[in-house]
């Protein structure tokens, strides 16, 4: 449901920068710098997905609006560069997504990571993750980058001829995608979004489908008001139930977790103290206060609580050039990067990288799947011991539970968009 993809160039002298959605596009100049070895970052305090995550999110939630992206793809797709990456261009890949592994021992990681993951197709949510390289015929890529793109990231080796046709390698590539995400996204590479130059594209799509736990029921879904602002009330569709969730309280927000069935996965709402507390809550919203919060979730014994949220669906796309370029990463945009990992008689580098996500949210689930899930035994005789309704701007994540991964993070400013 949410793909990203990394366009690499050969990069020429005076060579203009070639725009690519959902890949990087590395560009290649003669002179192969030396392959030095990534200078290690320091661990970060809070996990670093959830660092990275929360940066992301910092950056991206400067626009007005609702928000939705997948900071698990979006690395997925940097993981898979700084796999081939070397020097001070390793050493910012590293800084920005939190590793402290060189790019072997990362790729180690990363496959370990992604088995775990896959898993939760047994148990209740049905998770895509999905990788692909594009490959320019006879670009002489070195054969252990690919080999170790196809064993730890299980990336589709998938060659194509972006000199001669730009446009067919395109709209193969939106294919791959649109059939990876189930439809869901269907043009994430627009017309002369590639070029000849590209040499390679990088691909990541993560696919989520799962019922709550315990459904909303469609017959309780009534109308009702939501703050957008303290003094702007705007009516619609409100999903109530009551059950026992998971709840605790932040800085300026309380945090409620709704998992999915099977619990594999859980989406979990942060919500202000008052409407118009969203700025307060964003200026509190860092990796280690979010590290805190949800450890004090997961702590916390379930209560029973009456639950209103409205239904809502988000798509957004984001333009990531600038937005990696704060978080430190304006050297791998740039010609002199060293991607020599990759391929070893031309200089690549990042043309651009694109992020498209969409996440829906209704009675049955996040992006419901048809499978029945059974309701919690005895729920009508609970006695609520408080109130849990979304009636107002908030921020939002799913993660899955065992390894803490945060899949997709977003913002609700107005259900309606």
């Amino acid at each position: 449901m949410s793909p990203s993809a990394v366009a690499f160039r050969c990069a020429r002298p005076l060579a203009a920068l070639v725009p690519v959605i959902a890949g990087l596009c590395l560009a290649g100049v003669s002179a192969p710098p030396a392959l030095a070895q990534p200078v290690p970052s320091p661990a970060p305090a809070a996990p670093s997905g959830e660092a990275f995550a929360v940066h992301l999110y910092q950056q991206l939630g400067k626009m007005a609006g609702n928000l939705a992206f997948s900071p698990f793809s979006i690395s997925s797709a940097l993981e898979l560069a700084y796999l081939g990456s070397r020097g001070d261009t390793a050493a910012a890949l590293a800084a920005a997504l939190g590793i402290t592994a060189s790019p072997t021992a990362a790729a180690d990681a990363y496959g370990q990571l992604s088995l775990q993951l896959n898993a939760e197709n047994h148990r209740g949510a049905k998770l895509i993750i999905a990788n692909s390289l594009w490959t320019q015929e006879d670009y002489p890529f070195r054969p252990e980058f690919l080999a170790r793109g196809q064993r730890d990231f299980a990336a589709e080796l998938k060659p194509v001829d972006f000199i001669a046709d730009s446009d067919g390698a395109r709209s193969a590539i939106n294919a791959w995608v649109e059939s990876a995400t189930q439809g869901k996204i269907a043009n994430l590479i627009p017309a002369g979004g590639l070029s000849l130059e590209t040499r390679l594209v990088l691909c990541n799509a993560v696919y989520f489908k799962a019922r709550w736990q315990k459904p909303f029921a469609k017959s309780s879904t009534l109308p009702g008001n939501f703050y957008l602002s303290p003094d702007e009330p705007i009516s619609l569709p409100l999903m109530r139930e009551t059950g026992v969730f998971r709840m605790t309280a932040g800085d300026g927000c309380r945090l409620a977790e709704l998992p999915y069935a099977g619990g594999s996965a859980s989406m979990i709402i942060l919500l202000p103290d008052t409407a118009d507390g969203l700025t307060t809550l964003e200026y509190h919203f860092n990796a280690d206060n979010l590290a805190a919060w949800l450890g004090k979730l997961d702590q916390s014994r379930p209560v029973a609580l009456n639950v209103a949220l409205p239904p809502f669906a988000l798509t957004r796309n984001s333009d990531l050039n600038s937005t990696l370029g704060a978080l430190g990463l304006s050297l791998v945009f740039n010609p002199s990067a060293d991607f020599s990992g990759i391929a070893a008689n031309g200089r690549l580098f990042i043309s651009k990288l694109f992020h498209e996500c969409t996440v829906a949210v209704d009675e049955e689930g996040t992006e419901a799947a048809a499978a029945t899930a059974g309701a919690m035994a005895g729920m009508a005789l609970l006695k609520p011991q408080g109130d849990f309704y979304v009636d107002h701007p908030f921020i939002f994540l799913i993660r899955d539970n065992a390894t803490g991964t945060v899949l997709f993070l977003g913002r609700v400013a107005d259900p309606r968009s």
